[in-house]
């Protein structure tokens, strides 16, 4: 009896969704034929009867419209070059695959025909509930029970064809919708039976357990290339999940990779033939993220490597159906660049987008895969480098995949920086590297050597690349080849500090064998490139680079410093013969460097303590090639790098005059050794390159920066020694050598601040500044300096050489008072015949100091006729002062009218 209820309730499972999926195609059947009858008899007899031929005919889409892919340009209309002419008007331009949009469309489709999607589940669950049923009642054994699933999905399939064949007069998207759900619930149901056999019963093995689950993934496939990609889809998914479901132990499952690889290549073929694009975004996903798990359950980077590398491909290749893809239109990056520009915007075709999507999955790939072992690293690298020379070569003739070259390129340079940052095993490898004690001979390994031919190998690729005549975008391929090797070069030069493995001399041969290829696709581009500045300066600036680099680690500090100056006179020789204003570039960068040499390493500390030829021919043969690069760059009025030479130039000049000071200082001995004037000298040194610089500034353009940066350094440096002169050092009484040297005025006191004095004062004329604001404290900084040498020399009058003897003499206080009342005289007399305000305001404030001091100082501190000679003196002076004052005052308010512009 219960075999009787159970068997009812199977007919009543598959009966009841058949017979509503019939009752909705004969109420369309008929609602089509009264729409056309209310329209009229014209419009019934012009009604296109269905054919037997289209209506087995493999529809264009099934439902759900969702998944729909609009129609996209036919192979053909992919394949052609970057040259052919412009597509119709009326054609239909391609578009995003998952738009908002198609979410709408899928809400839409589901509100109407969701009992179709009610229908296709109940069909599935009739296949699982019979092997339910056959388990709780106990009445079917095991394999009965895995058969009859089986023998169910089989009937629900041929159901689902004969649909298809027989309702021909059905709208072809139901039609093909009805039959997709049939499909689907029989591959549901065959699926439960296979798993059933395997989880539940253990009627049969992994091996053919996976065997029979890869069959129906295939079965729905091929069912889904004829009816549609919803079959496909669920075929994809099973196929995907066959081996994550029949379990069981294998030693070595890598083969799977490729298994996963044919899946998704599967899906690209159905997207190829039904135009479905969705597909080919699920077979791509579903593939790559069960190649992910195994990777993260069993390893095998290598063989995921692998599986990347010919995703890549199969993108390419089987979407548009040629062994030669075309890519054509608008470029994925270059798209993303513009997508924040105003006016229309060109979105890459669909095609061009799935090869970025796997090239950008194998880079990240690489990155994972790297970090695994020594030869996972070099895998990794491999493939990158392998993944660059498709683009170059069997990519040629896809124009909107160009751009994709620089993601291979720009991930094998992450991977050499960040597995030294990371510390990888292949980076360990080399890097742990030492000689055998006993095996001297041994060579290190051949990590470095390895990387630098591949990125060599690169560039030659790119450069060929860029020199193809008619190549599209020769200028993009020139910069790849350009700065692929030699950005490998630098990056291992930083992080990875080849030459303590390989010894300097060694190091430095593979850096000039990468700059004589940089010299060689230079010249390749000078005899064909027609648009030839950009492209030859690209390869000449990274040559000069590298050949840089390779003296710093072969030459002494003179012989490099004197090689970097050379290297910078060379650029603006190719730029003043061959009119490449991109090498700028090149003296933009060799300028920091060369200073930074100069000041720091080896610096001036190697100039002073240098052998004195050598300091002085290096410096000498500096300032000959940046005199010579200055008149070449002139030739072309590159007025920015001429402010950067003229820089370079100031500075050394400052450097060589300051070493030459220093090593004359340290010959003295007593009392010239460590004196304050010596200090004081060179800071007017630095005052002098500062005011240079700051002259020379406004002529760099947009790197001003520099010059700017060194005379606040330079400043700096005059500011420090100053400080010290008039604290630790002064001769008052400081730390060092107070004795002054020389007659009177004519002295080291002149030196150390009348010097630096007149030199503030000069300062706005030197470096022509126009701020009121710094044009007056350069100025009060320079009286202030002259005032302090006029006290200090007073005192060596009165005192003699040592100006650090305690007190001060009757005479040398007056003096004091006679010097600041000629100093107010002087300011008036300067303000009559300039008819300068400033100047009398000046000479008033001079004078109300001289009346503080003579009251505050001189009464106490004077004595006898000295102190009546200062207050008649005194008395008489402010007498003449105010009648001067008060002409004055007059004079300027009769002659404002006259002189307007007065100060």
């Amino acid at each position: 009896m219960g075999f009787i209820f159970g068997l009812l309730g199977v007919v009543l499972l598959l009966g009841l969704p058949a017979a509503v999926i019939w009752l909705i195609v004969d109420h369309r059947r008929l609602s089509r034929r009264v729409a056309l009858l209310e329209r009229g008899p014209d419009a019934a007899a012009g009604a296109p009867a269905p054919s037997v031929e289209r209506s087995e005919a493999p529809a264009s889409e099934p439902a759900p419209p969702a998944t729909e892919e609009p129609p996209r340009p036919a192979r053909d209309a992919i394949a052609e070059p970057a040259s052919a002419p412009p597509a119709p008007a009326d054609s239909v331009p391609p578009v995003i695959v998952f738009r908002p949009e198609r979410l709408t469309q899928l809400g839409h489709w589901l509100r109407d025909n969701w009992f179709l999607v009610v229908a296709a589940v109940s069909l599935g669950l009739a296949g699982v509930f019979l092997v339910q049923y056959g388990i709780e009642s106990g009445i079917l054994t095991p394999p009965m029970r895995v058969l009859g699933a089986v023998v169910l999905g089989l009937v629900l399939i041929g159901a689902g064809e004969g649909v298809r064949r027989t309702l021909a007069s059905a709208d072809a998207q139901i039609r093909e919708t009805i039959a997709s759900a049939f499909g689907g619930a029989g591959l549901v149901s065959i699926f439960a039976g296979i798993l059933a056999a395997r989880q539940l019963y253990g009627l049969i093995g992994p091996e053919l357990a996976f065997a029979a689950l890869a069959l129906t993934a295939a079965g729905g496939v091929l069912l889904g290339w004829l009816h549609g990609p919803f079959l496909a889809s669920i075929g994809l998914l099973g196929g995907v999940a066959a081996p994550f479901l029949v379990g069981g132990d294998a030693e070595s499952p890598y083969w799977l990779y490729a298994y996963f690889w044919g899946v998704a290549a599967l899906g690209l073929a159905i997207d190829a033939a039904r135009r479905a694009a969705w597909i080919s975004t699920l077979a791509l996903l579903l593939g790559h993220g069960a190649a992910a798990l195994l990777y993260l359950g069993q390893g095998g980077g290598v063989w995921f490597l692998a599986f990347s590398l010919v995703s890549v491909a199969a993108s390419a290749a089987i979407p548009v159906w040629s062994l030669v893809p075309r890519h054509a239109g608008p470029m994925a990056f270059g798209a993303l660049l513009r997508a924040g520009l105003p006016g229309p915007q060109a979105w890459p075709e669909f095609p061009t987008r799935l090869v970025a999507g796997t090239t950008l999955a194998a880079a990240a790939i690489a990155w994972n895969v790297m970090q695994d072992d020594a030869l996972s690293f070099g895998a990794a690298l491999a493939v990158l480098l392998l993944l660059f020379a498709a683009f170059v070569l069997w990519l040629r003739d896809a124009p909107a995949l160009d751009d994709l070259a620089v993601v291979p390129a720009l991930a094998a340079l992450a991977i050499v920086i960040g597995g030294a940052a990371l510390g990888v095993p292949g980076f360990a490898l080399f890097d742990g590297w030492r000689a055998p004690e006993f095996e001297p001979d041994t060579p290190p390994p051949f990590t470095v050597t390895a990387i630098v031919l591949g990125a060599a190998l690169a560039s030659a690729l790119a450069g060929w690349r860029a020199l193809r005549p008619g190549m599209a975008r020769a200028t993009w391929w020139s910069i790849l080849s350009a700065a692929v090797a030699p950005l490998t070069v630098i990056a291992l030069e930083l992080f990875w500090a080849p030459r303590g493995v390989l010894g300097q001399w060694s190091w430095a041969l593979h850096v000039i064998a990468v700059a004589a290829l940089m010299t060689l696709l230079a010249g390749a581009h000078k005899r064909v490139a027609a648009d030839r500045s950009l492209r030859l300066s690209a390869h000449l600036v990274m040559a000069l680079t590298l050949i840089s680099l390779a003296l710093i680690l072969w030459f002494s500090f003179a012989a490099l410093t004197v090689a970097l100056a050379a290297m910078l006179l060379a650029a603006a020789l190719m730029d003043a013969r061959f009119d490449l204003r991109e090498m700028g570039v090149f003296t933009a960068v060799a300028v920091p460097v060369l200073l930074w040499r100069l000041i720091f390493v080896p610096g001036i500390d190697w100039a002073v303590d240098g052998g004195l030829i050598m300091v002085v021919l290096s410096h000498a043969a500096v300032l000959a090639a940046l005199a010579a690069a200055r008149q070449a760059l002139r030739q072309r009025a590159r007025d920015r790098q001429v402010a950067l030479v003229e820089s370079a130039f100031v500075v050394t000049c400052g450097v060589l005059a300051s070493a030459m000071l220093f090593r004359w200082f340290q010959s003295l001995s007593g009392a010239y050794e460590g004196a304050y004037w010596q200090i004081s000298l060179i800071g007017s040194v630095w005052l002098s390159i500062a005011l240079a610089l700051v002259r020379i500034a406004p002529e760099a353009g947009r790197m001003r920066l520099l010059p700017l940066t060194l005379a606040g350094l330079a400043a700096v440096c005059f500011v420090t020694a100053m400080a010290l002169c008039l604290t630790l050092a002064s001769p008052l009484g400081g730390y060092l050598t107070t004795v002054v040297l020389g007659p009177w005025i004519l002295n080291t006191l002149l030196v150390a601040y009348g010097l630096p004095g007149a030199l503030l004062l000069a300062a706005p004329h030197i470096a022509r500044l126009g701020h009121p604001m710094a044009v007056g404290t350069l100025r009060a900084a320079g009286v202030f300096l002259l005032a302090v040498n006029v006290a200090f020399e007073i005192r060596h009058i009165w005192r003699g050489r040592n100006l650090s003897v305690p007190g001060v003499t009757d005479p040398e206080l007056y003096s004091y008072t006679l010097a600041l009342m000629l100093t107010a005289a002087g300011l008036m007399l300067a303000a009559w015949i300039r008819r300068s305000p400033s100047l009398r305001r000046l000479g008033v404030l001079a004078a109300a100091v001289t009346i503080a001091k003579v009251f505050l100082i001189d009464m106490s501190g004077l004595s006898g006729l000295i102190r009546v000679a200062a207050f008649l003196g005194l008395g008489l002076s402010l007498a003449g002062l105010a009648l001067v004052n008060r002409w004055m005052t007059r004079a300027l308010a009769e002659g404002v009218q006259d002189r307007p512009g007065a100060d």
